[in-house]
């Protein structure tokens, strides 16, 4: 067996102000990597005490103690767990962005877990390699670990909450001086989303289809309350998680049915700016829908109660969308804006025999940055959140609005029924109307035929 090698790690412990960086060490064994202990590496720091970080029972809350660069090019981070083995939780993402604070545009990474030592946690920042450039800023906004019932906060809709979120507040800039590795900590301004509830509208293809397969436009968002005024919302980043989802009931033998789900897929981080989104069904005659990606609770509330009214030759439909009262009046009463961040496809099969739709969960939705305006001064910030989902199951996946479709007669169907009807009046009664004719005929001529008859008569004397 080769000898172990030994890797210097640069490891930056923080008490604040400006700091010389010390170095610790990371054992790669010659088939895997060993990395050091938790309370080895802090210890490293003569200023470390750890008396200052007791357990405390049934206390749930994470707090960042640290992080370090490796000389491999690895991030780490320390994590202060005051319910310590008893109750031996796992971080599971930071947030945190590497520009200066003026330009932040924070992202979620996971959290593998590496070792502990009573209340102290190391974790690895995965799919992360630290930058080469001789500054390096990492504002961290916060931690989070799965949610934990009964003890977190829970929803009050019918969201589930899949992460719970720890505020860390700190832009730490690395670098060199004098030759020296150093680190300074400093405080970064952040907003904090106070409630949240994610749902989506159904919109209906409507039209005319020679067939039973009925398509529809899920158009998803998230409506959501801060703990600073926003007067005007310009931009945000958000980010979210897809899995599909067939349902179907067979009322054949007894009847059968099932929910498959596929698998949860995170999509890319998004910035939503005030874009106009529309959806168009592909039948004939087909509904025509159309919404901004930002709007206040007003005027998703007001773009939600709608009354379109399409024109044709015959017919007129009419298609009327309301938010469900109790939605909208808890939408109004405890929201400030909504973001509409996607639009996913319903599809329904439905027989006299059962039915079989096909869907997308929305899960994990997470709002990372907004940019706003309020009294006049505009802010970028890293934001506090969750992750939350729509209900997963299919009993529980409705929209959040109604949408009901009539069709009635217009004018010109009434026209063009009377014009219709006047011609096979004509033709129906075409027999009578000759007959009726050929007699006033010849009641017109019989005075004519007199004269005639009279005039012949002269003649022949």
């Amino acid at each position: 067996m080769k000898p172990m090698r030994m890797l210097l790690v640069v490891l930056v412990l923080f008490s604040g102000g400006l700091k010389v960086a010390k170095g610790p060490y990371t054992v790669y064994a010659e088939s895997a990597v060993v990395y050091t202990e938790v309370i080895e590496d802090l210890y490293r720091d003569e200023n470390f005490d750890e008396s200052y970080y007791p357990a405390i029972d049934r206390d749930y809350s994470l707090q960042l103690i640290q992080i370090a660069e490796s000389s491999n090019k690895e991030l780490f981070v320390y994590v202060y767990e005051p319910g310590g083995k008893a109750l031996d939780l796992r971080a599971s993402y930071i947030r945190f962005s590497t520009n200066p604070k003026e330009e932040i545009e924070p992202r979620d990474y996971s959290l593998k877990y590496l070792n502990s030592s009573g209340v102290f946690y190391k974790y690895l920042v995965e799919d992360f390699v630290v930058s080469a450039d001789e500054t390096r800023y990492y504002g961290i906004v916060q931690l989070m670990r799965p949610w934990i019932k009964d003890i977190d906060p829970a929803s009050e809709t019918d969201n589930e909450i899949t992460q719970q979120p720890f505020p860390v507040q700190k832009q730490y800039t690395f670098g060199e001086l004098n030759g020296k590795p150093f680190v300074r900590e400093e405080h970064i301004d952040v907003i904090e989303v106070t409630d949240k509830f994610v749902g989506f509208c159904r919109y209906p293809e409507g039209g005319f289809k020679f067939s039973q397969t009925n398509e529809a436009c899920d158009a998803h968002f998230v409506a959501f309350n801060t703990d600073r005024q926003i007067d005007r919302l310009l931009e945000a980043d958000l980010q979210y998680s897809t899995q599909s989802v067939y349902d179907y009931f067979h009322a054949v033998l007894g009847g059968n049915s099932g929910t498959q789900f596929g698998d949860v897929v995170r999509e890319p981080l998004l910035t939503i700016k005030g874009e106009e989104v529309s959806y168009e069904g592909d039948s004939w005659w087909a509904n025509k829908f159309s919404w901004n990606r930002i709007q206040t609770v007003d005027e998703f509330i007001s773009a939600e109660s709608r009354h379109d009214v399409y024109k044709g030759v015959l017919f007129n439909k009419t298609v009327d969308t309301s938010l469900k009262l109790d939605l909208s009046t808890e939408l109004k009463g405890k929201y400030s804006w909504v973001l509409r961040f996607t639009e996913t496809d319903y599809t329904l099969q439905g027989t006299s025999m059962g039915y079989d739709q096909w869907y997308t969960n929305i899960e994990d939705v997470t709002i990372l940055r907004l940019n706003f305006v309020t009294n006049g001064a505009t802010y970028n910030l890293g934001v506090i959140d969750n992750m939350q989902s729509e209900p997963i199951d299919p009993e529980e996946h409705k929209p959040a609005n109604t949408v009901t479709e009539k069709i009635e007669f217009n004018n010109n169907f009434l026209w063009i029924i009377g014009l219709i009807l006047g011609i096979l009046l004509i033709i129906l009664c075409f027999p009578i109307i000759k007959f009726l004719i050929q007699g006033i005929v010849w009641i017109i001529s019989l005075p004519f035929k007199a004269i005639k008859g009279a005039v012949d008569k002269h003649k022949r004397e």
